[in-house]
This record gives structure tokens, sequence and C-alpha cells, in this order.
């Protein structure tokens, strides 16, 4: 479940910061880079950085290919809109 829950949110921000502020690169790395440093953050807390790491690998990967699937939509409804707004 809460698994679901972060590739909804990674979708969700991957999509706004490619659509609002245009930077393909910055919605498609943030969203897996802040997972992998989240876990290791709580690797180090709790002694086990190397499990931490795996661990936030692991995850960043499928965070990876929501927050992919949201740049690649972002980039497509904000030149939907800006070919509507052309004509």
């Amino acid at each position: 479940m809460t698994f679901n829950i972060l590739m909804m949110v990674s979708f969700v921000i991957s999509l706004m910061i490619t659509y609002i502020f245009g930077r393909f690169l910055w919605g498609f790395f943030i969203p897996p880079l802040a997972i992998i440093l989240f876990f290791l953050g709580l690797g180090i807390y709790h002694e086990a950085p190397g499990a931490g790491l795996g661990m936030g690998i692991g995850m960043a990967y499928y965070i990876g290919l929501a927050s992919g699937v949201g740049t690649l939509l972002g980039v497509a409804i904000k030149k939907w809109f800006w070919t509507r707004r052309k004509n």
C-alpha cells in the first residue's frame, strides 16, 4: 500500500515539475533521487547504510518508472496546451 502511494506521489510531483517549471530532467530525476536519499538516511540512522542504500535503489527503480510516465505526460500536456493556445 505504501509503495503504491509513493508511486502516485512520484507521478504527480514529476508531472507538476515538468508542467509548471518546464524542466524535463528535474521531473525525471528528483523523485527517485529523493527516495534513494531518504532510505540512505534511514539506513545511516539505524547504523545500516548498505541496507538503506539497497532498499532505496530497489524502490527508486519503480519510482523512476512512475516519474518517467509523469514527466512524459507533463511534456505532452504542455505541448498540447501550447499548440492549442497558438491556434
